[in-house]
């Protein structure tokens, strides 16, 4: 069953671009939500992604910078074109916070910004055009950390990884005729499961790389199936605890593959008031046992049981 509640102003759903639940499932109690922060210290009050780390900070991204939040006051980090260590670019699509305790950044047209809490600066990686072993593109959409540490990345034009201790980008696109490559070029979303499988959700559709690790496999997106994935921008990917896969479109509501591959979706029927709010899917995450939020752009929160 869907639950709405739609918040006049959220810090932790700034705009519905993310949601974030410190570590540890909690009992949340009766829904309550504090205004935090204004248009000063939040640039144009858009927050486009959130993370916190191990220290308790909850970071920020927006549209003119990075943001550190303490619980009471916000230390911002832009670019400086004269400081080879600051963030790369203000305009930040998405954070992710390694298992080394480093939060990684990506930016709409700068490529990434790794951020050293003890050096307290960021070591940049972007697309150089002599260097086949660079970024492939600079605008940086997701990131996905497998058990050996390495990073998957997604960009604009194609599939990255990066592998612990290397500077070497590896690349994964689409191939004309090749059946095992990615979909699609355009990734949005990345999820790395209980099993250490990486979904990928691209602008066609859901992609798993396969278990032998030489190929991808187009995941219930099949042109020819009704009701298919194909042809939908995947923009959000979770698993919750009961191993079940959600999936988050930009128009198309959310879908679910659950631990024996049966597929189902949820849409929106204005007529029911249990149903989505809201098409769009921008966030999906697990707050309890029971629980799954997610976030919408415009409908405010959904949360099934």
């Amino acid at each position: 069953m869907f639950h709405r509640f739609i918040p006049a102003c959220i810090f932790f759903l700034t705009c519905h671009f993310s949601l974030v639940v410190a570590a540890g499932y909690f009992d949340l109690g009766s829904r309550y939500f504090e205004n935090v922060g204004d248009p000063k210290s939040i640039p144009l009050g858009i927050v486009t992604s959130i993370a916190e780390d191990q220290s308790g900070f909850i970071w920020l991204g927006t549209q003119k910078g990075l943001l550190r939040y303490d619980g009471y006051r916000f230390r911002h980090f832009s670019f400086n074109v004269n400081d080879p260590n600051s963030l790369s670019g203000d305009f930040i699509n998405t954070l992710f916070l390694s298992a080394d305790g480093r939060l990684w950044v990506g930016t709409r047209t700068d490529g990434i910004s790794i951020y050293d809490p003890v050096k307290e600066s960021f070591q940049r990686y972007s697309h150089q055009s002599d260097n086949p072993d660079s970024l492939v593109n600079n605008d940086i959409r997701a990131f996905a950390e497998d058990k050996q540490g390495g990073k998957w990345i997604a960009t604009n034009e194609g599939l990255e990884y990066l592998a612990p201790g290397s500077e070497k980008f590896l690349h994964f696109r689409q191939e004309p005729g090749d059946s095992d490559s990615l979909n699609d070029n355009r990734i949005y979303s990345l999820l790395i499961d209980d099993q250490d499988s990486l979904w990928v959700g691209s602008r066609n559709g859901l992609n798993r790389l396969s278990g032998s690790g030489t190929g991808f496999e187009s995941i219930h997106s099949d042109p020819k199936v009704d009701n298919s994935l194909a042809g939908q921008k995947i923009i959000s990917l979770f698993q919750a605890k009961d191993k079940k896969i959600w999936i988050g479109t930009n128009e198309n509501g959310v879908a679910w593959i659950s631990k024996d591959n049966q597929f189902g979706r949820i849409g929106v029927a204005p007529e029911n008031p249990t149903s989505l709010s809201h098409p769009q899917i921008r966030s999906i995450i697990q707050v309890n046992d029971h629980e799954v939020w997610f976030g919408t752009y415009g409908g405010g929160i959904n949360v099934v049981d």
